[in-house]
């Protein structure tokens, strides 16, 4: 028995994903995040990918986050918001660059070293120095 899918709705068109992108509210520092990923051609996190990973962050119960690639602290501030008041994010990118602009966006955003920790370096080499606890 072969699969039919004249049955499937359409895929989603513009005015879907547009609706989408548009449901969720991002503070003015996701904007800016977003904003400085496109002048740096860096990847971004759009809105609803933002607000996904803060419900999966909420949702998990987590306390602490690895997150491998910051671009400019975009996901990093979606994930913080999905954190309890005494959770951290610990992010790794070689690109200090990056990480210059997102430490400014996550302080402007109220954030502090303890609960945004941004590692320099290759991932690939940081990654194996973490311990749970640290």
């Amino acid at each position: 028995m072969a699969f039919d899918a004249s049955a499937l709705p359409p895929p989603p068109d513009a005015r879907n994903w547009s609706f989408t992108e548009g449901f969720a509210p991002e503070s003015e520092q996701m904007r800016l995040a977003r904003a400085r990923s496109s002048e740096i051609r860096a990847s971004n996190v759009t809105p609803a990918t933002g607000a996904l990973l803060r419900t999966l962050a909420r949702a998990g119960g987590a306390k602490h986050v690895v997150e491998i690639g910051n671009s400019t602290g975009g996901a990093a501030l979606w994930l913080l918001a999905g954190l309890p008041e005494d959770g951290q994010i610990t992010s790794l990118d070689a690109d200090g660059e990056h990480h210059r602009i997102a430490r400014d966006l996550l302080t402007d955003a109220g954030y502090t070293p303890a609960q945004a920790r941004l590692i320099t370096g290759r991932p690939t080499e940081v990654v194996s120095r973490l311990t749970d606890h640290a």
